[in-house]
């Protein structure tokens, strides 16, 4: 909420801190138009959440009121310890529970259809289940009571994991990783991104440097590799545009990806062609040549007046030559990315997108709904607030049925920050055709080895715990830290094998 143009704050208080961690991201949803803050004293501030916990004879006693608006809603709860819940997780989950539903009764209705979840990975959850031997009615009950997730939603996530649980079973051997390959460089930046990269402006300048440094880390990674007898699965070029590289520096890459990575236990190599004004005829066939299986032609909308608006410099006849060009060449998967929110659009623009998108019979559609990630122009034209019930949703909600009816199957799920509406991204995939490198980067069941500006290595232990490194995002930082980042991963690869 603005007054004066300035956005008004929510004052949290919670006794103790622990117990009551995370309970902010509750409070952001229920007040999307107020600033959260925690602690802190003003006495000026109206807006107050006041939360308590405490432990009195094996029970959790809890206590919470909330004023803001002029509103006044406070209650208590009282919740039996029994050997299981007295652990400080179940405790949080316990007062988390009690906060959100405080909250609900403030507000008149539910948040969100995540209840409790607000993270990133809320299928992993599922898994869990499956890994402890639960079956779906005691997952249902789960996700239900304990999470407070709504039917529909926790359908979805049990629909997510059964689907792509075989592909997780597949690659739990320890000799297998899969390879990201950053390329943070795009023909202009789109308005809703925050994505590291830079607009290319000079490729001698730019490029030419980039690629000689990621020619290094991949040479000394891929020693390290095969050292260590580590096979690769999954190999995906994202970015940025990837395809923003000249033809001799793509085959520069890919020789060095047969000579070190690419084996008879390599089942998927992904390049993101994002952009349909990077691609030609001759470039698809040079794509398949150099041994791509699947590729990422992503128009997001096929509403010119949007792609436009959003900064894309191309538009939606660019995008139908593309999938031409590429089944011309024999590239047999296909990934076209839409997103549902983009400014101006609506209901007749969704039906339009979908429909336009399903004529090119692609193997793989992933429906991600809009977020204002931090950085980004949306972020700074509009805020970060989002709206519950809105066109969004229902636009969601078409295109995803629009979707099973063409016997498109869910197989991989994620939500992030500040989406536009209460909902999730997610990948379809016609049956036989899932991702298996976007199973494995969202339900983190094995390492996947970033290499590039921006690029993220997560190093999976045999007992699951994820080690995470990050590479700079700046292109000139990551250039002039090769050595160390190299010997930072073959550091940790060696200590978990």
């Amino acid at each position: 909420m603005y007054i004066g143009g300035k956005k008004i704050d929510i004052i949290i208080q919670t006794e103790p801190e622990q117990i009551f961690h995370g309970v902010h991201e509750l409070v952001r949803m229920a007040f999307p138009q107020f600033n959260i803050k925690m602690g802190g004293e003003d006495a000026e501030c109206p807006n107050r959440i006041f939360l308590q916990g405490r432990v009195e004879e094996k029970a959790l006693c809890l206590y919470g009121s909330i004023q803001v608006d002029g509103k006044r809603t406070e209650d208590r709860q009282n919740c039996p310890l029994t050997e299981e819940t007295a652990a400080s997780g179940s405790k949080r989950w316990l007062a988390r529970a009690f906060a959100y539903r405080l909250l609900c009764r403030h507000c008149g209705s539910g948040l969100n259809d995540y209840g409790l979840l607000t993270g990133v990975r809320p299928v992993k959850l599922v898994h869990r289940m499956l890994d402890r031997g639960l079956g779906q009615a005691q997952i249902m009950r789960e996700l239900q009571q304990k999470y407070l997730i709504t039917a529909s939603r926790a359908r979805l996530l049990m629909e997510v994991a059964y689907n792509n649980r075989s592909y997780l079973e597949e690659s739990a051997a320890h000799h297998l990783v899969s390879i990201y390959i950053g390329i943070p460089l795009c023909p202009s930046r789109c308005f809703y991104c925050s994505f590291p990269g830079a607009v290319l402006k000079s490729y001698p300048e730019q490029v030419e440097p980039y690629v000689r440094a990621l020619g290094q880390e991949m040479d000394d990674i891929g020693k390290v590799l095969k050292e260590l007898g580590l096979g690769v699965q999954t190999i995906y070029i994202g970015g940025g545009t990837p395809t923003v590289l000249a033809d001799k520096d793509i085959n520069t890459l890919f020789e060095l990806l047969h000579e070190k990575y690419i084996s008879s236990v390599t089942r998927e190599i992904t390049l993101e062609a994002g952009r349909p004004d990077t691609l030609s005829s001759r470039r698809m066939e040079l794509f398949k040549k150099v041994g791509i299986s699947r590729l990422c032609i992503n128009p997001q909308t096929m509403n010119d007046v949007t792609l436009k608006r959003i900064g894309r410099q191309h538009n939606s006849r660019d995008v139908v030559a593309a999938v031409e060009w590429a089944r011309q060449a024999g590239i047999d998967r296909i990934n076209m990315d839409l997103i549902v929110g983009l400014p101006g659009e609506d209901q007749e623009d969704y039906n339009s997108t979908i429909a336009q998108a399903l004529e090119l019979k692609p193997e793989n559609i992933t429906l991600h709904t809009l977020a204002a990630k931090k950085g980004s122009d949306l972020a700074r034209i509009e805020g970060l607030s989002w709206q519950k019930d809105d066109p969004i949703k229902a636009g969601l909600a078409s295109m995803q049925a629009k979707l099973r009816d063409e016997g498109y199957q869910p197989y991989y799920l994620y939500r992030q920050k500040y989406m536009r509406t209460d909902a999730e991204n997610t990948g379809y995939s016609l049956p036989g055709c899932f991702c298996r490198f976007n199973i494995q980067m969202i339900e983190e069941r094995q390492t996947i080895i970033g290499i590039g500006g921006g690029a993220a290595t997560k190093l999976i232990d045999s007992r699951g715990k994820i080690t995470s490194l990050y590479n700079p995002t700046d292109s000139d930082s990551y250039c002039t830290a090769i050595p160390a980042l190299v010997r930072r991963k073959v550091d940790n690869l060696r200590a978990l094998n």
